[in-house]
Formats: C-alpha cells, structure tokens, sequence
C-alpha cells in the first residue's frame, strides 16, 4: 500500500538542499517535517514553531483536518491580547482594559472547539489543542517556555561545572567521588540565593566548623577505644620538602582515626625519640585502652617498641606486616641470578623513558606503559618486572621499526645492549617466572596493606603461599634453594 503525500507540501515551497521550506501564505522560512508544516498553519501551540500569520484559506484548514472557525476564533483572541497588553503595563489588576481582555477570552472561549483532527478527516473527535485554542498566548506557550528555559539552564550549568575542572585543573575522577555529586545537590537544594564561601571564610571560619563536625563524627569511634581496646600505629614518610614527618594513628575495630603529626627534620631518630612520641600518644588515648603498637621493621624501632613493652607490660609491639612482606619481596630481589634480572629490566625501561626518541618509538608500537623503578614503592620490583613482561610484543615491535634502525642512538653500545636483552630468551623466562613466584606476596602485601582487621586473614593467607611455593615447579633445585 503506497503512503499518501501529507497535503501540507501543497502549501510551502520545500529546499531538499539545507532541509528547509518557505511557506506559501506568509512566505517565512522554517525548518522541521510534516507534523510541524501543520501546526503553522493550523495554529496549534506546543510544536515549537511560529504560528501563521496570514488568513488561511478555509479549503485549505479543512484539507489539513482543522476547524476553520476555531482556527479563526484562536486568531482574534491573539489579536485582542496583543491590543490590550501594552495597556495593561504599570496598571492595576483591576484596570478596565484588563476586564475588557478577560471578558473577550471569555467570550471566544465559548467558541466551538470539536473538529476533525486527523488528516485523513477520519473522526470528529477534539483536538486537545483547540480546546485552549482562545487562552492567552501565555497560557499556550507556557509549558514548552519553561522546558525550554530549563534545558538552557541545565545547558549552562554544565558548561560551568566543565569550566572549573578545566581552568582549575581538577582531576577527572573527582567526578566519581560522592562528594562532588553530594555538595551540587547541595547546592541545588539551597536555591539560587544560596552565596558560595568566600577564600577568607573558607580558611577561618568554615575550616573551623569543619573541624568541629570532624569532632563530632569522630566522638563515637573513640568512645570505642575502652570498649574494645586500640592499637597505636606509626608512620613514617617524606613530603614533597623532604622533612621526615611521623603520623601516628589509632585504630579499633570501628575504624582509623588519625592522632597527631610530628616533623622530626631537627631531631635524630633514635630509639629514646621514637619512644617518647609513642608514650605521650598511650597517655593521650589511656594506657588501659591500648592493646598494641605498631612500627615498621627499622632497628630504631625495633628499639623504641621494646621500651614501650618494659614501661606497659600489658602493651606488645608488633611488626608492620606490610613492612614485612615488602622486605621479604626486597630479599627476594637480592639473590645473585634475581637481582641480574631486575637490573636488566630497569636499564631497559630508563633506557627508553629517558631518551626522548626511543620513548616516541616505543609508544607508537606498545600501548601500555612501563612501570619507572621507584625504591620508595612497595614490591616495585614485581611491578617494573610485571609491566616488562606485558610489553614485550611491543619492544620487538619497537627494535623493528624503521625509525629505530635509522635512529642513531640504536647504533651505539647501549642500544645494542637493548636490543641483545630483547632477544635474549633466557631474560623473558626468568622474567616471567619471577613474576609468578611473586605474585602470592604481592597479593598477601595488598591484603595487609587494606583497610579493617586483616591479621587474622594474613596468617592463613601465608600458610596458603607457603604451600604454593613448597609445590611450585617453576625453578629448578639449585634456584629453588637460593630463593
């Protein structure tokens, strides 16, 4: 069955070229398909498009299923509020003009409004847009105005929030933290009086109820301390001025909390240093409330936390675990026929970050990235090897290239000491099977390195790894016994 033609093309000139048509009676162009052709020259509201000014031929209402006098009545409505607006401005809501409009809409909306709506001319129901056909202009455009406004507000909105990432240069993944998503409907919420906090009020007065709230949050985790006990834990790092500074924390089994911090730039880190900031640290939380202290594996440590056990014999000093395993995996690194390995994978990877050409060619034949060495890491020698062992398609790639053979730097000792490595079998399987042997570690190092009570899974944990490496057929016996 063929589709008839929509009879309101009769009634504009149609540019297939930019998609646009020029209608016939009040020669405006416009864009759009048959529905929106109709509701300009039928006058119906809602479709986005200007109404027709002209008189439209009645013939030519009902060809398209309109009801001429409804269409007719709708136009004079328009007429009288477009005459008496100007009128109504400054005026009071009780002005003779305004109850001069309010009886004519009144009148006109008395009007008939059943009408075949279809284009076929099937039906005599009414069309829903007739039946307010003689309200304000206002009235008849509200709907889609406010849609509007909404989605150019939402428009801006979006544009603002990109901006900010942007100029302040805000980290993508921001965006997935519920504080982002919480503090815009936050935001929202408040309406649009709400006044952002100025830099003065951010750095005084809110960083202090902030403060406070923190406080408050905190109240219940240290009312835990005496209920179930605590563990004292110390921490050790370098910032970005590289002053030693030492954190200590407290922890029970509702959560973390953080105590103090202590910058220990103008003070050697002996064992008597170590104990007097753990000692006032059992003090602040109570001596009966602590059931251990934990420190890393340093000698200065070691120290610190065997005066801690003589001065609170109920108090015992444990090992950091973490700490442990990465200097189990260190030991590991230091084998004689490991630690070959390891120092033929870094010169690999520095060989190609640092040389600006060699990095070039790499990443045009590898997506992945090596991993840097970085001695401050836990278990980096599992993840330079790791790495190394994925993007070794790509490195062949790489000493395959046009522009590593007509680069100059491939031509010199290092660079054929790259090349000789990639080739080397023996380096890939050694490689790969360090990397399985490790692996059991380095999953028992981020388990101890995760958040809650994790003591307990790590003693099963190792037993488990202990097994593994007692079956494991990846070396052989002289290989075996060095590790």
């Amino acid at each position: 069955m063929v589709r008839r033609r929509f009879p309101g093309w009769d009634e504009v000139i149609e540019n297939k070229e930019d998609k646009t048509w020029r209608c016939k009676h009040c020669d405006v162009v416009h864009t759009g398909n048959a529905p929106r052709i109709k509701a300009h020259l039928l006058h119906i509201p809602g479709q986005g498009i200007h109404v027709c000014p002209a008189d439209i031929p009645d013939d030519v209402i009902l060809k398209l299923g309109g009801d001429p006098s409804a269409i007719r009545a709708a136009k004079r409505a328009r007429v009288e509020v477009q005459v008496a607006a100007p009128s109504t401005i400054g005026s009071s809501h009780n002005s003779p003009q305004r109850d001069t409009l309010t009886s004519s809409v009144a009148t006109s909306s008395r009007a008939p409004t059943s009408h075949p709506h279809s284009a076929s001319g099937v039906g005599n129901a009414s069309h829903p847009s007739f039946t307010t056909a003689s309200a304000p202009v206002s009235s008849l455009s509200k709907r889609p105005l406010q849609q509007g406004w909404a989605k150019l507000k939402h428009e801006n909105a979006r544009r603002r929030v990109r901006q900010y990432f942007f100029e302040c240069n805000v980290p993508f993944d921001h965006a997935r933290k519920p504080a982002f998503q919480q503090m815009l409907s936050a935001v929202a919420d408040a309406g649009p009086t709400f006044k952002p906090p100025s830099y003065e009020t951010l750095r005084t007065k809110e960083l202090k109820a902030e403060v406070i709230d923190i406080e408050k949050e905190l109240a219940p985790i240290r009312a835990a301390w005496a209920r179930y006990g605590c563990t004292i834990m110390c921490d050790g790092w370098s910032d970005a001025k590289r002053r030693p500074l030492i954190n200590i924390l407290v922890s029970c089994p509702l959560g973390t909390t953080f105590l103090t911090s202590i910058d220990g730039s103008a003070e050697a880190h002996t064992a008597e240093y170590m104990y007097g900031h753990l000692k006032a640290a059992i003090e602040e939380v109570g001596s009966t409330n602590v059931v251990a202290v934990i420190t890393d594996n340093a000698s200065n440590c070691k120290a610190a936390g065997a005066l801690v056990e003589r001065e609170y014999p109920q108090i015992s000093w444990v090992p950091c675990a973490s700490h442990s395993i990465d200097l189990l995996i260190e030991d590991v690194g230091g084998i004689g026929w490991v630690h070959d390995v390891v120092k033929k994978a870094e010169f690999m990877v520095n060989f190609v970050t640092r040389k600006q050409r060699a990095l070039g060619i790499y990443r045009a034949n590898c997506e992945v990235e090596l991993a840097k060495p970085s001695s401050t890491r836990f278990a980096y020698l599992f993840i330079v090897l790791q790495k190394l062992v994925k993007c070794r398609r790509g490195l062949r790639r790489m000493i395959t290239d046009n522009r590593w053979i007509e680069w100059e730097g491939s031509r010199k000792p290092k660079g054929k000491l790259f090349e000789d490595v990639i080739y080397e079998a023996l380096f890939w399987n050694d490689a790969e099977s360090i990397v399985a042997f490790m692996e059991p570690l380095v999953a028992a190092l981020r388990l101890s390195d995760s958040e809650g009570c994790t003591m307990g899974i790590i003693y099963e944990f190792m037993d488990k790894v202990g097994a593994a490496f007692n079956s494991s057929n990846l070396f052989d016996d002289n290989r075996y016994v060095s590790l």
